[in-house]
């Protein structure tokens, strides 16, 4: 897993640079066409206001994330910390298409551990039945909850766009985190 995880970074390390090189680009350029426009264009410096605040966040959020996948800690969520990134290259190239296709496989991810969790709950005692049963529940809303923003937002752009990025990809991860503690406690309980 260790060289995966480096080759991954080594692999995105040009496309991280290119895209940053283009933000950076459009950045500047808007910059001055912000300056060059303010004197004559007062409403289309607005328009450029906004697409240069945008610019900026997805520098920020390119870099917060390969960092992040970088980083020594990395290696304990390296598919969480992947999947966030992938995510941030499918906004930050506009692939809105892939964006969904991804989303729609975190949706499957959720029903196939809900399959999971139901088929354990027909092996158990009742006790515990109620334990499996909240969990399904916990992770039903989370899956009902992508899927209905992702209704919503699938004909938005700009800062809608952005938000549901960044939700689904939170969301993504505390799913992620929720069922590796859960995996954890089943563990630790199973060896005592």
């Amino acid at each position: 897993m260790e060289h995966n995880h480096k080759e991954y970074i080594k692999a995105n390390e040009i496309k991280v640079n290119n895209l940053l090189s283009e933000l950076y680009q459009r950045d500047a350029e808007i910059m001055q066409e912000i300056k060059d426009r303010r004197k004559k264009h007062k409403m289309k410096v607005n328009t450029l206001e906004k697409e240069h605040k945008e610019i900026k966040k997805k520098k920020v959020d390119l870099l917060a994330k390969y960092e992040k996948l970088k980083s020594p800690h990395a290696k304990n969520r390296w598919e969480s910390y992947k999947s966030a990134f992938e995510l941030s290259l499918k906004w930050i190239e506009g692939d809105k298409k892939s964006f969904f296709q991804k989303a729609e496989s975190v949706i499957e991810s959720i029903n196939n551990q809900i399959d999971a969790y139901e088929q354990e709950a027909k092996d158990v005692a009742d006790e515990v039945k109620e334990d499996i049963y909240n969990k399904i529940r916990d992770i039903e809303s989370y899956r009902d909850e992508i899927s209905s923003r992702l209704d919503v937002v699938k004909d938005e752009h700009g800062e809608v766009w952005r938000e549901m990025l960044h939700w689904l990809i939170d969301t993504s991860r505390s799913i992620s985190e929720y069922l590796t503690e859960d995996k954890k406690k089943q563990t630790a309980d199973s060896e005592s």
